[in-house]
């Protein structure tokens, strides 16, 4: 599956922003202690996937609404192809 980009600028902004946010303090606590918590591993893997987003300007949040979109359009047209009546 090819990653289109599918935010903007600002979208690719706000992602580095909060992947920074998340990571720095997580990497910062984790070399602080002797054993890492659950907590602190989140939190450097969801910052990591923030940082993955912004580098590629791709979000999976838009990828997933596009996707579901395109099937509920094709739904819609199947129904009306095929003479159903009944709605979702």
């Amino acid at each position: 599956m090819a990653l289109k980009c599918n935010i903007t600028k600002t979208g690719r902004a706000a992602r580095l922003g909060i992947g920074l946010v998340t990571v720095l303090p997580a990497i910062a606590l984790a070399l602080s202690r002797q054993s890492l918590s659950l907590a602190i591993v989140v939190s450097i893997a969801g910052g990591s996937f923030a940082l993955f987003e912004a580098a590629k300007g791709w979000c999976i949040v838009v990828h997933t609404l596009e996707k579901m979109r395109a099937g509920i359009t094709k739904n819609r047209i199947l129904r009306l192809l095929l003479g159903s009546s009944t709605e979702n």
